[in-house]
């Protein structure tokens, strides 16, 4: 967080939280009142200044104004930056992923620990989207228990909800492509899709 949010926070500790203007969409873009966010500026200061409070409702804190996140999907969307590097789109690197979902919509979910940070402190195990501009590439290391490619009807009745023996590679990793119900994703992974006031 910057330090002059931190002073401003000090300075006016009772300025009312803001909800509905801001919005986290399912490319990892920032918008507001619906637009998409384009000044350079203003993304890296969202970015830098995207939290969390202990209700798992995430925020932008904008000088002493809470600013509340409603989420297209997660909290964090991963974008692949190189061929073996995943980042959230804040730029945090991901530290080791645990666990691959596809949804019914066929978005690629990845559970993870993500780098220190002040959003995540603790280092505490975090639930990604991946960027449908990156799910190609991913999909692409999707392979059966044999190694070999899977069929486009094995991937469907993924998204149809069945199990199938798919793994995601990822470096040494192999981890199993499991079915889930994007609409567990906040009580899974303790997170409000769209804050709102008490």
């Amino acid at each position: 967080m910057d330090d002059a949010v931190r002073a401003a926070m000090a300075k006016w500790p009772n300025v009312p939280a803001c909800y509905g203007w801001l919005a986290l969409d399912q490319r990892g873009d920032w918008r507001l009142t619906g637009d998409a966010v384009r000044h350079r500026g203003l993304i890296e200061f969202l970015n830098r200044n995207y939290d969390h409070d202990a209700a798992g409702n995430w925020y932008c804190q904008n000088g002493p104004q809470r600013v509340f996140v409603d989420l297209a999907c997660t909290p964090w969307v991963l974008r692949l930056v190189s061929p073996n590097r995943l980042e959230t789109h804040t730029g945090l690197g991901l530290e080791k992923l645990r666990a691959a979902f596809l949804d019914r919509s066929g978005r690629l979910l990845l559970e993870f620990q993500a780098g220190t940070s002040e959003a995540n402190a603790t280092n505490e195990t975090q639930i990604g989207l991946v960027s449908d501009q990156d799910l190609p590439a991913m999909l692409d290391r999707v392979v059966d228990t044999q190694g070999a490619v899977p069929t486009e009807s094995d991937l469907l009745a993924i998204v149809n909800g069945e199990s199938r023996p798919l793994v995601l590679r990822w470096e040494e990793l192999r981890l199993p492509l499991i079915p889930i119900d994007a609409a567990s994703l906040g009580q899974r992974y303790g997170f409000e899709p769209n804050p709102s006031p008490a």
